[in-house]
């Protein structure tokens, strides 16, 4: 409930914003972007994105793009408050795509607008986690790959440390597509097993088998041929089984010679040949 309120909350600050910017008389360009930098300061991400819409509307009036620099900065900073806005709640992810969206194509608006050259790394960093959380791996590999080839060594670590971050969301994906997915080797495996068990490749686990749903106690979930041989127990080779196959290669033999290590609790059949 009280993520609600604060939705709430939000929407009608952002709606008085909205209104008292448009009642009040025409601020300056500057003046707006000002505006929008305190509202994005208190957290006040929607009220923000309000200001430096006005501001951008404005700076499109202007004479010969004499305000094209402000115009780029506040598609950038535009760009920052809806990224904010999509992880400001819980409940806001919802919307969290949309206003995802938005920021990426903000940035790059910046980008075309004349944004500082020695500053577009920070525009590209941002546009990058915009991707990732849009799960856009390529378009966010690409931008972390430029934010860091152009940015200053401080700013290095952060551009790398949120990349790690894509990455293991980026892996944590997959894995959780492959485990929807049927594997191929599974397909002539009975219906219950199929929808049992599912074929995974994690790189702490290497290739396993998980639970794709609850299993219950007693259910059916693998069947497999037998793939190893062991010595036949003593009511087999009262009936003549142990002349069968040899315990040593696994062939077939119809004479066997029983063979007893040092250290074998039992005694082994092998073949001739062995």
């Amino acid at each position: 409930m009280s993520v609600v309120r604060q939705l709430v909350s939000e929407a009608l600050t952002t709606r008085r914003a909205a209104s008292l910017l448009a009642s009040a008389p025409k601020p300056s360009i500057a003046a707006l972007k000002t505006a929008g930098n305190s509202l994005y300061a208190g957290k006040r991400f929607g009220a923000a994105v309000v200001a430096y819409t006005r501001a951008i509307c404005d700076t499109h009036g202007a004479p010969d793009g004499s305000d094209h620099v402000i115009r780029a900065e506040c598609y950038a900073n535009r760009a920052a408050a809806l990224f904010s806005l999509s992880c400001a709640t819980a409940a806001a992810r919802a919307a969290a795509p949309a206003w995802l969206r938005a920021a990426a194509s903000d940035c790059g608006r910046a980008l075309a607008s004349g944004y500082p050259h020695d500053s577009a790394y920070k525009l590209l960093h941002r546009r990058a986690r915009c991707y990732a959380a849009l799960q856009q791996w390529g378009h966010a590999d690409a931008d972390f790959d430029a934010a860091s080839r152009c940015c200053p060594p401080e700013a290095l670590a952060a551009i790398s440390r949120d990349r790690q971050q894509a990455l293991r969301a980026k892996n944590e994906a997959s894995a959780e597509a492959q485990l929807l997915a049927v594997p191929a080797a599974c397909k002539e495996t009975p219906p219950e097993c199929v929808v049992a068990l599912a074929c995974l490749v994690t790189s702490d686990r290497g290739r396993c088998l998980v639970a794709r749903q609850p299993i219950e106690r007693g259910q059916t979930v693998l069947l497999e041929q037998p793939f190893a041989l062991l010595p036949l127990n003593a009511a087999a080779e009262c009936a003549g089984l142990e002349s069968l196959v040899c315990d040593r290669c696994m062939s077939e033999s119809p004479a066997l010679i029983p063979y007893a290590k040092p250290s074998a609790s039992c005694t082994s059949r092998w073949s001739n040949w062995c």
